[in-house]
């Protein structure tokens, strides 16, 4: 869950508002994020053979993973495994 926190902005000595006839009110709503907040949100992102080497230079456990995340996916029927099977 993102953090949020209260801001109050002030503006000092606003420009005058044009003059206009308004039959009800209105509410406005603003999100504000600080630059500090966004490192306590989560970094999405793929494993993958270079991420792995950045942090663990001698670490191989990846190395075909690029290769095998650009293949289809192939799904087979029931019928489909018995004949190659057989």
């Amino acid at each position: 869950m993102a953090r949020s926190n209260t801001v109050t902005l002030t503006v000092r000595n606003p420009p005058r508002p044009q003059a206009y006839d308004a039959a009800g009110a209105a509410q406005v709503s603003i999100d504000i994020e600080s630059p500090f907040s966004i490192g306590s949100r989560a970094k999405v992102r793929r494993l993958t053979n270079a991420d792995l080497r950045a942090q663990y230079p001698d670490d191989e456990g990846m190395k075909f993973a690029d290769a095998i995340a650009t293949k289809p996916a192939v799904f087979m029927t029931k019928g489909q495994i018995r004949q190659q099977t057989t």
